[in-house]
């Protein structure tokens, strides 16, 4: 049986909780920036930026791991914020409130 995991990475301006709408995120601008077979390959064009991803705006990025098929749901996520000063993005806990938004990548 093949394995149609892929990883897709989005990057997002924002990514707070909307106080006036409940279960509402609010993101701002987000882009579908790329997607791949690898964790790995996935991370490292986060973490390094590749592409200049941030585009001097998406202050956040996620990387979800999708599973082929019709409205797939992210079965593991990992969220990265960028840091200016160093020109990359770095790894972040996952935010308490996201927990109920299945999925970044494919809305």
């Amino acid at each position: 049986m093949k394995d149609d995991t892929i990883f897709i990475v989005t990057t997002m301006e924002k990514l707070e909780k909307d106080q006036n709408e409940i279960g509402w995120l609010k993101t701002g601008c987000t882009a579908r920036v790329g997607y791949f077979h690898d964790f790995l390959e996935a991370q490292l064009s986060v973490l390094c930026n590749m592409c200049d991803i941030n585009e001097t705006c998406y202050n956040y990025a996620v990387i979800e791991e999708m599973p082929a098929g019709l409205y797939p749901y992210g079965v593991n996520r990992w969220f990265y914020k960028f840091n200016y000063n160093k020109e990359v993005y770095e790894a972040i806990e996952t935010p308490p409130f996201v927990h109920e938004c299945y999925v970044f990548s494919l809305r």
